[in-house]
C-alpha cells in the first residue's frame, strides 16, 4: 500500500520484486503470501495491480491537490493586482499631488506678482523741464550721490521755493549740473547771490546751458560721420 500511494500510481507486475524486497518478502514462502494478498485485494489491469479504495484516496487526494493549487494562484494572482492597483493607486496620487502644488505654486506666484505694485519712474512736476532734470539726475550718478525718491521730493520743494522767489527751476537745475552740486541754489554770478538782478543771471545761466549742450551735439554729430 505505501508503495502505491507514495507512487500514486497501480503496482506493476515488473516491480513485484522491488515490493517483495520493500516488504521483507525474501523467502519463496514470503513471496508466495504477497501474491495471494494481490491476487486477493488488487485486481489486475493493463499489466498492473489495482485497488479500488487507493485508487479512490488517491483521485480524491489529486482533486484536492489541484484545487489548492488553483486556489493558490488565484490568491497570488489577487495579492498581485492588490498590489499593481495600490501601486498605480500610490502613483496617481503623487502625481496628483504634484500638480496641485505647482498649481498653486503658480497661484501664489500669480498672486504675489500682482500683489506687488509696480514700480513707477519718477516724473517731475509740469512746470520742470525734462531735459534740465534729467541732465540733474546724470550729474548726481557719476558723482556717486544717487538720488531717492525722498531725496527727489526734497529737490522738487527746494526748486518751488525758489521759482517762488523768481528763479527759473531750469536755469537752477543747469547751475547745479554745470557745478556738479548735488542741490540747488539761486542763480549765482561772480559767486555772490543775484537776488536784485535774478532774471538776468537766470537768462545767462540757460545761455550758458543751451550752449553747451549745443556744442555736446556737435561733437557726438562729429564722431557719427
Amino acid at each position: 500500500m505505501d508503495l502505491y500511494y507514495d507512487t500514486e500510481k497501480p503496482l506493476r507486475k515488473e516491480d513485484l520484486s522491488r515490493l517483495a524486497k520493500l516488504v521483507l518478502a525474501n523467502s519463496e514462502e514470503e513471496k508466495t503470501a504477497l501474491q495471494t494478498v494481490l491476487d486477493e485485494f488488487f485486481y489486475e489491469k493493463g499489466g498492473a495491480y489495482h485497488n479500488r479504495r487507493c485508487d479512490l484516496e488517491i483521485a480524491r487526494y489529486q482533486a484536492l491537490r489541484k484545487g489548492a493549487s488553483k486556489a493558490g494562484k488565484a490568491s497570488a494572482a489577487r495579492r498581485a493586482n492588490v498590489a499593481s492597483t495600490n501601486v498605480e493607486k500610490s502613483l496617481q496620487e503623487r502625481t496628483t499631488n504634484q500638480n496641485q502644488n505647482q498649481n498653486q505654486n503658480q497661484n501664489q506666484n500669480q498672486n504675489q506678482n500682482q500683489e506687488k505694485p509696480k514700480a513707477q519712474r519718477f516724473a517731475p512736476p509740469l512746470w520742470v523741464d525734462p531735459e534740465a532734470w534729467m541732465g540733474f539726475e546724470t550729474m548726481r550718478v557719476k558723482i556717486r550721490k544717487p538720488m531717492t525718491d525722498r531725496a527727489r521730493a526734497m529737490i522738487i520743494k527746494q526748486l518751488e521755493d525758489l521759482k517762488a522767489q523768481g528763479f527759473d527751476p531750469t536755469a537752477v537745475l543747469a547751475q547745479s549740473e554745470v557745478h556738479s552740486w548735488a542741490g540747488v541754489f539761486p542763480i549765482k554770478v561772480n559767486g555772490q547771490g543775484a537776488l536784485g538782478t535774478s532774471k538776468q543771471a537766470q537768462l545767462e545761466a540757460r545761455n550758458a546751458e543751451v550752449a553747451r549742450r549745443f556744442a555736446e551735439k556737435e561733437v557726438v554729430d562729429e564722431q557719427q560721420r
